[in-house]
This record gives structure tokens, sequence and C-alpha cells, in this order.
């Protein structure tokens, strides 16, 4: 099924939901960010990528209606698992594997654990390791003390961090890409993602990076004040022929702050190494 429908694959004892979108030939798994549904993608992305991909959305743990892990449990390779779950329940032996935020630390970790199910990796908004990345160990420190409050106003107004400048100032906090995520988290109404700063908090694959041979895409915006751009530059250096692309006028939300660029940036990597 295409059309957005949600359904569940299972891990264990627990459901793990997702969604599909698009017809197209490549077969593209899409991993959202910290506290965002696979749903995150539909804002921008799926609608440009109908055509030549079939999209796998994925609900990470505890977003849209996918369970949470258990408290201790919160890694960014539990949340892999996760993901190949729901590759094996569509029957899909490999996929190209996109992530933005959480959702690039989830990729790499699959990609390292199980390099025969990835095609490529687009690592949008990345880092290596939070233990020698202070500056995103503060930020999820922050975030989840916001997150654990479940309040969406308390969100907001940390939320400016997430764009840049430019998009700020043009839209301010009730339009354009914090609008839109605004508004998917205001709809989740739910603390079960709270884990998920856990998970990015446990995120190291530093000393794995030279292991990976897929071909990698590593995109990140200018004014990206969150996963800096140094961040993702040294993951592209650490992986052998992986392409880097820092993306202007955009934050940690590129993917729709500069979507058009953003999107086709994506298309031709994909369809460049399919």
């Amino acid at each position: 099924m295409t059309d957005g429908t949600t359904n569940y694959a299972r891990r264990g004892d627990r459901a793990i939901s997702y969604q599909l979108a698009g017809d197209g030939p490549a077969h593209l798994v899409l991993v959202a960010g910290t506290g965002l549904p696979g749903a995150y993608w539909t804002l921008a992305q799926t609608p440009a990528f109908a055509e030549w991909a079939t999209c796998l959305l994925v609900d990470n743990a505890g977003t849209g209606r996918s369970d949470p892990l258990p408290d201790g449990d919160w890694t960014p390779a539990a949340m892999a698992l996760d993901v190949l779950a729901v590759l094996d329940e569509v029957a899909w032996p490999d996929a190209h594997v996109a992530g933005h935020s959480l959702g690039s630390a989830i990729a790499l970790a699959l990609g390292v654990e199980q390099p025969e199910r990835v095609t490529s990796l687009s690592l949008h908004s990345t880092w290596a390791a939070t233990s020698t990345a202070p500056h995103i160990r503060a930020w999820l420190k922050a975030r989840q003390a916001t997150a654990a409050a479940n309040n969406p106003d308390i969100w907001m107004r940390y939320a400016f961090f997430l764009v840049s400048p430019q998009h700020f100032a043009r839209h301010g906090f009730t339009s354009g890409a914090l609008g839109e995520v605004a508004a998917l988290i205001a709809r989740m109404g739910s603390g079960s993602h709270v884990g998920q700063y856990d998970a990015g908090l446990a995120h190291d694959v530093a000393d794995r990076l030279d292991s990976l041979h897929v071909p990698t895409l590593v995109t990140v915006g200018e004014s990206d004040f969150v996963t800096l751009p140094e961040y993702g530059g040294l993951v592209a250096d650490a992986v052998a022929g992986a392409e880097f692309v820092e993306l202007p006028d955009a934050g940690h939300m590129a993917s729709l702050e500069q979507a058009a660029s953003f999107n086709e940036i994506q298309r031709r990597f994909i369809q460049r190494v399919s």
C-alpha cells in the first residue's frame, strides 16, 4: 500500500507503525529526528519523491503509533532494529536509508550493524559521537527536560534554535518550518518519546565510520546550530567517498527551509547510486 495508511510491524511484544508513500522504483527508508513521527517527511519530501521512489516512513519508538522502548534500552542500535523489523515486514531485502538528526544516528547504526541491508546512506544533520560533541550533548539534555514536561508551548519557546536566522525572521514561530513541526508534535500529545534523547546521548559510531563501504551523502544547513556543520564534515571525512553538501540559508530543518534544493540533492544522489 502506498497511500499513507498506517501499517504495523512487530519486534517482540512491541508494535512499530509505518507508512508507505509513492510508487517509484527506488526503495527509500526515511527516518525522522528526535520526537518526530515518520509523517515529518510528508511535509515537503514524499510528494516530491513519489515519482522516483517508494518511501517507507518509520515511526520511531514512542512516536506515531509505535510503542516506546523499555527504560534503559534507548540506543540508536535498538531503534535501528525497529527499522530492520519494518524492512522485513515489507519484504525489502535492502534499501536506501535516509535519516535526519537522530534519524541519521539510527541510519548509521543500521549501516554499521547490517550493511547488507543498506544500499546507500543519506545522513542529514549528522554527527559521529555525542561524547565528543559537547554542543549536541548540552542541547539533548536541555531538550529532554522540555520534552518531559509534555507541553507544546514550552517546546516552542526553544524551537527558534532549529531554523536559520533568515527563516525565523520571515516566518517566526507559527508558520514555516516551525509551525509545521509544532503541529506534528501537538497532534502526538504524548511524552513517550522522551527516551529518544537518551538514544541521542548514547550515539557513538566514530570508530566504525571507516568500516562503512556504502555510497554516503552527508548534508547540513550552514546555520545548523544543533548538529553544527563541522560535525557533519567530520563524518563525511571519515567515510570513504562520502559526498558532503552544505545548504545555504538553512538551519537544522534544512529539509523544510530549503525543500526544493534538499529534494533535488537527495534525488540526484539516490538515482546516481541506484
